[in-house]
C-alpha cells in the first residue's frame, strides 16, 4: 500500500493508492499527482526532508518536491486521560484558540485543562503536564454543551435547567444568564458571521431552535424543530448553523433561519460537519457515519454502519487538516476525503461523546461516557 499525503491550499490530504511495491508503480503514482508537493510513505520507507536521494531520483523527483512526513498517522499518541466530573448525560469538549487549554462540560462545572509537558511514561505514549486549572460556574447546574467565542474570552453553556449562560473564560465570572428554554438545552454554538451581529444559537429538547443576540441576550428569532441534540457553526462558514436531532439533520442560515439543506431518516442524528470546500456534509447518527453532497443532500457514501442498540451509539464527526475524523462507539476513526479510504482507528476504551481539534491541528480532544477527556497527539 502506498500512502501519499498531498499538500493542498487547505492542508495535507491523505491518499492511499494500491501499489505492488516497485519503483515503477511508485513513479506512475507520483506522475499522476502532477507537480504538487507531497509527502510519501511506502512500507517502512518514508520520503521526507531527509529522504533517500537515490529513491527520489528513481521517482523523477527533487528534494524540493518532498515535504516533511511523519511515520505516524496524525494524533495517534494518547497524551493523557483526565477525569472531568460526574455528568451522566451529554458532555462536550472544545479546544481554546490558544491551543493550550481544553474546556469541557460536566455536572455543575466547566474545567480548563492545561496543556503541555514531557512524556511521563513508556509504552503507552502518555504525556504529563495536563491538570485541572479552573472550575467556572460551580453551582450544581448540569451543563450539556459548551462553546467559545472566536477570541476565546467568553464561554457559552447550555444547561439542564433550560438556561444559556455566558461567562468569562479567564475568571469564570458569570456575564449573563438567559432563560432560553423550558427543557434541557442540549447544544449551544456561537456564530460570528461577517457583517452580521454576533449570535448564540441554542437547541433544546423542547422542540425549539433559538438564536440570540450575543451582546444583549435578546431573542433574534426562534424556529420549531424536532428535539435537537447538536448545533455547531463551521469555522469557515460562520453564516451557517448545523443542527441535528430526532429524525433529521439540517443546515440553516443564522441570519434568518432559512433552511438550506435537510437530511431525513428514521434514526437520531447526533452530529453534522461541513467540509472546508463546502462540498460534503459528514453526518453521525444511530445508524453510523455517512457523507452527503452539499447542498443537494444526496448520500455519497456510508463510511461506517453499526448494529448496536441506538442508546449505545454516539457518532461525532469533524473535518480536520484534510481528514475526516469521527468518534464511533469507543474508537476514533480517520478517513481520507479524497478517496474515503479508512486510514486508522484508535481505541479509547469508552464511548466517544464529542471531539474537538486544536486550532493548530496538532492535537485532538475527545470526551467520553466514562466522564473523561482524552487528548490525542
Amino acid at each position: 500500500m502506498l500512502d501519499l499525503f498531498v499538500r493542498t491550499p487547505t492542508g495535507d490530504a491523505a491518499v492511499s493508492l494500491s501499489a505492488e511495491g516497485t519503483v515503477g508503480h511508485l513513479r506512475s503514482a507520483v506522475a499522476a499527482l502532477g507537480h504538487r508537493r507531497f509527502r510519501l510513505r511506502w512500507g517502512d520507507r518514508c520520503l521526507d526532508e531527509e529522504a533517500d536521494d537515490e529513491l527520489i531520483a528513481e521517482l523523477g523527483l527533487t528534494q524540493g518536491d518532498v515535504v516533511h512526513a511523519s511515520a505516524k498517522v496524525p494524533w495517534e499518541g494518547v497524551s493523557q486521560r483526565l477525569q472531568r466530573g460526574t455528568n451522566g448525560k451529554g458532555g462536550s469538549v472544545v479546544f481554546h484558540p490558544d491551543n493550550a487549554h481544553v474546556v469541557t462540560s460536566g455536572r455543575g462545572c466547566f474545567v480548563h485543562v492545561l496543556a503541555g509537558g514531557e512524556p511521563a511514561g513508556e509504552g503507552d505514549g502518555a504525556r504529563g503536564g495536563w491538570e485541572i486549572e479552573a472550575t467556572p460556574l460551580d453551582d450544581g447546574a448540569t451543563a450539556f454543551d459548551v462553546a467559545l467565542d472566536a477570541a476565546g474570552d467568553l464561554g457559552v453553556s447550555g444547561h439542564k435547567d433550560g438556561t444559556v449562560r455566558v461567562w468569562e473564560v479567564a475568571s469564570g465570572r458569570l456575564v449573563k444568564s438567559i432563560d432560553a428554554h423550558y427543557d434541557w438545552v442540549c447544544a449551544v454554538t456561537v456564530s460570528e458571521p461577517p457583517g452580521l451581529p454576533k449570535r448564540i444559537v441554542s437547541a433544546s429538547r423542547d422542540r425549539a431552535l433559538k438564536v440570540w443576540d450575543f451582546g444583549s441576550g435578546t431573542l433574534a428569532f426562534a424556529l420549531k424543530a424536532p428535539p435537537l441534540f447538536f448545533a455547531s457553526t463551521p469555522h469557515h462558514a460562520q453564516e451557517l448553523v448545523l443542527v441535528a436531532g430526532a429524525g433529521s439533520a439540517s443546515v440553516l442560515s443564522v441570519s434568518d433561519g432559512s433552511l438550506l439543506t435537510r437530511i431525513s431518516g428514521p434514526e437520531t442524528f447526533a452530529c453534522l460537519a461541513l467540509s472546508p470546500d463546502n462540498a460534503v456534509l459528514a453526518c453521525g447518527s444511530t445508524r453510523g457515519a455517512e457523507v452527503y453532497t452539499y447542498p443537494s443532500g444526496e448520500l455519497l457514501r456510508t463510511l461506517y454502519r453499526t448494529s448496536a442498540p441506538a442508546h449505545a451509539v454516539s457518532v461525532c464527526v469533524e473535518f480536520v487538516a484534510g481528514y475526516l475524523v469521527a468518534g464511533v462507539a469507543g474508537d476514533v476513526r480517520i478517513w481520507c476525503p479524497e478517496t474515503w479510504s479508512h486510514l486508522a482507528t484508535f481505541s479509547s476504551g469508552s464511548r466517544v461523546l464529542s471531539l474537538s481539534a486544536s486550532p493548530d491541528r496538532r492535537a485532538l480532544a475527545t470526551s467520553h461516557a466514562d466522564h473523561s477527556v482524552v487528548v490525542w497527539r
